[in-house]
């Protein structure tokens, strides 16, 4: 198990912030980083025992190749001693760490995941010192370079299939994608296979490299998530390639009501895709006030028939 040392300095009455070095272990680099702001009272006073000091654990590939699918599952525990209290408090952590997660409570994805939240304003005392220790123990991962032709996501040397993108050149599995895509099905023929033997790549243009990638996590089924502006490459892409199992991932999301979208962009999207099941889904989340006020600005004007008037009839109903 390796260790990731970081000291925090007081005093206790201002906003703090910390960020330890960077530690490579395993494969990935990791780092410890944190802050930590005074919680005020209604009576404007500064209340030190509610002082909260938030940690944040980051893992990211050693390697910073553009073509890497990654992900590392770790655990560990955090010790920390230190300020006006005597003695070590321990909390145990576990994440699991991947190219395509989302950083919690933002729309933004990022390979940094809090971990771990801990109550530490009564550790510090007026101007005092904090050392926190992350323990951080690699139980499995897996880094996979779709630049090299015999990556793990290829069966063999004849399922290769070689891609130009973004300046890149990557290679996938034909069986996977033509499973998956009709598109690719009706593609890997023909006039393909001679360019192929040609040693030619084919060119993917208008598409990037980490939204073609994000649609291989999927059909692969690799730990991914999807977010506000992930969503609508992957309709487009899914929509465009003929790929169910796209289509249903992103339609689990719009349905979801963790979705971190507004109800107005959801519905647009699941509209413009004809998802009427999951507009249906949507419609029957949504509160009152939501409700009246998309009805009341017009925005359903501009929807499809069904929607539109599934909105005026629940709008009416209540």
């Amino acid at each position: 198990m390796s260790k990731i040392i970081c000291r925090v300095f007081g005093p206790q009455y201002q906003y703090t912030s910390f960020l330890s070095d960077v530690h490579t272990i395993d494969e990935f680099k990791w780092y410890v980083s944190g802050e930590a702001w005074p919680r005020i009272t209604y009576a404007n006073s500064y209340c030190p025992e509610d002082i909260v000091r938030h940690l944040s654990i980051q893992c990211f590939p050693a390697c910073d190749e553009r073509t890497v699918f990654w992900e590392c599952f770790a655990r560990g525990h955090i010790d920390v001693s230190g300020g006006s209290h005597r003695g070590t408090v321990s909390k145990m952590w576990h994440d699991s760490f991947y190219m395509y997660k989302r950083k919690n409570g933002t729309n933004k994805k990022e390979h940094s995941v809090p971990s771990a939240d801990l109550l530490l304003g009564h550790f510090l005392a007026p101007i005092s010192e904090l050392t926190i220790e992350v323990h951080v123990d690699v139980i499995r991962s897996s880094l996979i370079d779709i630049s090299s032709p015999e990556n793990e996501l290829i069966a063999n040397a004849p399922d290769a299939a070689r891609f130009a993108i973004e300046d890149e050149l990557v290679y996938v599995s034909k069986t996977v994608l033509m499973a998956h895509s009709h598109f690719f099905n009706v593609l890997f023929t023909g006039d393909f296979l001679e360019k192929m033997a040609d040693s030619e790549p084919y060119s993917l243009t208008g598409i990037q490299l980490e939204e073609f990638m994000h649609f291989l996590a999927i059909i692969h089924g690799l730990k991914e998530d999807i977010d506000p502006d992930s969503v609508k490459y992957l309709l487009r892409l899914g929509d465009m390639w003929e790929c169910r199992a796209v289509m249903n991932r992103c339609k689990d999301y719009l349905r979801s009501p963790d979705a971190d979208m507004s109800f107005g962009d959801r519905i647009l999207l699941a509209d413009r895709h004809d998802f009427d099941e999951i507009v249906t889904d949507i419609v029957e989340q949504i509160s009152q006030q939501e409700l009246r006020m998309f009805v009341q600005g017009g925005h359903h004007k501009n929807l499809s028939r069904y929607t539109s008037q599934l909105l005026i009839e629940r709008h009416a109903f209540h």
